[in-house]
């Protein structure tokens, strides 16, 4: 089933987190600024391309951002290691 981006968004915004269907569903990278996936960084400010920042998580980031804190720094690693991957 696809879940589109404004969907997620405002289960986001009421929830304040993700079920783990709902992550494996997400559309939007790791911010590799702050480590988040819904975040204020625009991609320039996240210093990737609007495809970029869209494309869905990669296995190395699904397992960071279900077993790291927010601000954990390893998130933040990982993100920046994955900011320019292409799109699938």
């Amino acid at each position: 089933m696809e879940v589109s981006w404004l969907t997620n968004h405002i289960l986001y915004a009421i929830f304040g987190c993700f079920s783990k269907n709902q992550k494996r569903m997400l559309k939007m990278s790791l911010c590799p600024v702050c480590g988040r996936v819904y975040c204020d960084h625009s991609p320039e400010e996240r210093g990737q391309t609007s495809e970029e920042m869209m494309r869905p998580l990669s296995e190395e980031e699904q397992k960071v951002w279900e077993e790291e804190s927010s601000d954990s720094p390893k998130k933040i690693a990982v993100a920046k290691k994955h900011a320019h991957d292409h799109p699938v």
